[in-house]
């Protein structure tokens, strides 16, 4: 399982939902995670993912979640080692699915 988002910024003055998240392949059927920020919108994936016992949806969202902080580190040229840290971390909870 992906989890997918999209920054959709709508043409309304309100800005809590400019970016979306959900499951690749359950487009259709959701849910969908909205939120402020592309991270936002993952976290509210992967509540109502929780709410619904979907394990395998919860443990995408977290992934997706580590991707970021990866990206993130890398943006702001984080050390290695953390970096490392957190790739590992990222394939352990992977692994589970």
């Amino acid at each position: 399982m992906i989890v997918k988002t999209n920054f959709d910024y709508p043409p309304i003055p309100q800005r809590d939902v400019d970016w979306s998240a959900w499951v690749h392949g359950r487009e259709e059927d959701g849910p969908y995670g909205r939120g402020r920020t592309e991270r936002a919108a993952v976290v509210e994936l992967a509540v109502q993912m929780a709410d619904e016992a979907d394990t395998e949806g919860l443990i995408a969202c977290q992934c997706k979640l580590l991707d970021l902080d990866i990206a993130e580190a890398e943006r702001d040229g984080r050390n290695g080692s953390y970096i490392r840290g957190l790739q590992a971390a990222r394939s352990c909870i992977n692994g589970i699915i």
